[in-house]
């Protein structure tokens, strides 16, 4: 199974601006739990392995934040049903203040974070596929990428669909050889529903590329108090053992799993300087503090060597006989 390591000029200036993450965090707690109460809550398993076993958890905004025993993932249960979330992200103050923010930052984004990522996809398409295919997106990319993709004559086609709109396997006129899920574990009810949707859409052999937010280091070392922790955003946080197991039990091979996260270090370092309250492990205040920008880069090289860093990406190839009535 491949890992990477990618060096690219990213600030988290340009990509999370501190004072606006803030801000979209207090609007949307500030709905959220109005919104949310006397709506009736689930309790779920960990999202990943099933697991229902906690070793630790911690509360943001009212809701519960829980550590799974078996795989380490954090998870938020009980959580809201799946048409309470999809309610409140489609109609709230909150979620219009963060979209024009990221209207704002549009170029940034797309060239420190979309270009990379389809480039990723393209490669790794060219290297199993000799002739043009159909990509189906499960809700991650706008239509501009899609065209994109399109353009470069990999695909002959490029659809976005929901992932309920898949509940039984496809004909093998429709079935896509590839398949695109960016940043959706982590806001998915189900994750394991999900993967076995993206399955179903997914001839045999179909190539499936996943990317989000992970159980890494800056997470790990602000726990419960990392700028980014939104409940509603962030229901599941996989740890790297976690999302190797759930590919697999839903019939999916891993081709490449890394957390190719390059802003780790210094989110943690903006966090304690924000956060005089914040106290961090002797080892890691004296490395922010005493050593460089070299020592920096090579210590978050170090964490995407590890696969340690807080984002993951995910490229998996669809097992043949997986679904009884799937496009072999």
């Amino acid at each position: 199974m491949r890992r990477v390591v990618v060096s690219q000029e990213a600030s988290e200036l340009e990509l999370r601006p501190p004072e606006l993450v803030e801000r979209y965090r207090e609007l949307s707690e500030r709905e959220a739990v109005p919104f949310f109460q006397g709506k009736p809550l689930v309790e779920v398993p960990c999202p990943f392995c099933e697991t229902a076993e906690v070793r630790s958890s911690f509360g943001v905004w009212g809701f519960q934040y829980r550590e799974c025993s078996s795989c380490g993932s954090l998870y938020v249960s009980p959580r809201p049903a799946a048409e309470h979330l999809a309610a409140f992200r489609r109609s709230s103050e909150s979620g219009a203040f963060w979209r024009g923010i990221l209207d704002e930052i549009a170029r940034e984004r797309y060239e420190k974070v979309m270009a990379p990522r389809l480039q990723w996809l393209c490669d790794v398409t060219a290297e199993h596929f000799q002739s043009p295919v159909a990509l189906v997106d499960l809700g991650g990319l706008e239509p501009e990428p899609l065209a994109e993709l399109t353009d470069t004559g990999l695909f002959a086609t490029a659809r976005a669909v929901a992932p309920e709109d898949s509940t039984k396997p496809l004909e093998p006129e429709s079935a896509a050889q590839v398949a695109s899920a960016f940043d959706l574990l982590n806001r998915s009810f189900s994750p394991r529903r999900l993967l076995s949707a993206a399955r179903r859409m997914l001839a045999r052999e179909g190539l499936l590329f996943l990317s989000g937010r992970g159980l890494g280091f800056e997470t790990q070392i602000l726990w419960e108090r990392p700028a980014h922790l939104h409940p509603i955003d962030h229901l599941n946080l996989p740890s790297t053992e976690a999302l190797e197991r759930s590919l697999v039990d839903n019939g999916f091979e891993l081709l490449e799993l890394s957390t190719p996260g390059q802003l780790d270090l210094e989110m943690v370092a903006s966090a304690a300087e924000r956060d005089g309250s914040l106290v961090l492990p002797r080892w890691l205040s004296y490395l922010i503090a005493r050593r460089g920008k070299a020592e920096h880069e090579a210590f978050q090289e170090f964490l995407q060597r590890a696969r340690l860093s807080s984002h993951f990406r995910v490229a998996a190839q669809r097992r043949a006989g997986t679904d009884e009535g799937t496009p072999e």
